[in-house]
C-alpha cells in the first residue's frame, strides 16, 4: 500500500508536507527497526510505501549495499514461510483443525495481527465494517492500474463480502511499480492454472529481483522440485 494523504484528524489539514520534511531530516538509524527502509525509500519517492521493510522489500528492487546496510536489510531465510514460521510448523497448526466446527472456532477467537482472521469474523457477523487494507481485484477501484489486478486498498466488509473503497489514482511515479507486480502475479497465477513452465519462466524473468536467465532456470527447477510433494498441474 502507499500511503497518499495524511490529514490531522481534528482540523482535516494537509500534513503530508510536514511529515515528508521530518522523514527527509531524519537519518536511517534514527528510524525505529524494521522501518527504516520505507522511509528511505521515501526520500527517494516522495511518497511512503506501507508496512514494513521485509514486505516493501519485496517489491521495491533498488536496494544496493549501501542501503541495506544502512537500513539494516538482510535476505530473508529461505526456509521460512509467511508469518515468520517454518513451513512444518503450519503443518502442525493445520492439523488441528480438520473439522468445520473447528475452522469456526478458530476464526472467532481473537488474535492481534491476524487480519485474515479479522476479515473472517466481518463476513459472518451482521452489519457493515471498515478494514484498512483487503487484497481485492481492483475493477476500477485505483483507475490507472488495470481492472485486473489483485489490489489492496480499504474496503467495507459484511455478510454479502468486501466491497472495495474507490481509492483514486496513484501518483504516476508509484503506480508502475505496483502494476508490474500484479501483471507479473497474474502470469503465476496462469502458470500454477495450467501447469505451464514457460510462462512461470517468464513471470521469473520479468522480476527485476531476477537478473541471470540461468539463476531464473535454476530457481525454478527448485521451486518445482519442492511442490512435488503437494498436488499441483506441474
Amino acid at each position: 500500500q502507499w500511503v497518499t494523504d495524511i490529514r490531522d484528524k481534528a482540523t482535516g489539514e494537509d500534513i503530508y508536507p510536514a511529515v515528508m520534511e521530518i522523514i527527509r531530516k531524519t537519518k536511517p538509524g534514527e528510524f525505529p527497526g524494521g522501518f527504516r527502509f520505507i522511509f528511505e525509500s521515501a526520500k527517494r519517492l516522495g511518497f511512503i510505501c506501507s508496512p514494513a521493510d521485509n514486505h516493501v522489500g519485496d517489491y521495491l528492487w533498488f536496494v544496493d549495499d549501501t542501503i541495506a546496510e544502512a537500513c539494516s536489510l538482510k535476505p530473508y531465510p529461505v526456509d521460512m514461510w509467511f508469518g515468520g514460521r517454518m513451513a512444518n510448523d503450519w503443518q502442525q497448526i493445520v492439523a488441528k483443525y480438520d473439522s468445520k466446527e473447528a475452522i469456526k472456532t478458530y476464526v472467532s477467537q481473537r488474535r492481534i495481527g491476524w487480519l485474515s482472521l479479522q476479515i473472517s469474523r466481518y463476513l459472518m457477523t451482521a452489519g457493515q465494517k471498515y478494514h484498512p487494507a483487503v487484497n481485492l481485484m481492483n475493477n476500477g477501484a485505483i483507475p490507472n492500474l488495470t481492472d485486473d489486478i489483485i489490489v489492496e486498498l480499504p474496503a467495507v466488509i459484511g455478510p454479502d463480502g468486501p466491497k472495495a473503497v474507490q481509492y483514486g489514482k496513484l501518483p504516476d511515479t508509484v503506480a508502475p511499480y505496483c502494476q508490474l507486480t500484479g501483471s507479473i502475479t497474474n502470469i503465476v497465477a496462469d502458470a500454477a492454472a495450467t501447469g505451464s513452465k514457460e510462462l512461470a519462466l517468464q513471470a521469473l524473468l520479468m522480476d527485476p529481483f531476477v537478473r541471470s536467465v540461468t539463476v531464473a532456470e535454476a530457481l525454478l527447477e527448485d521451486m518445482l522440485a519442492y511442490s512435488r510433494q503437494y498436488e499441483t498441474r506441474f
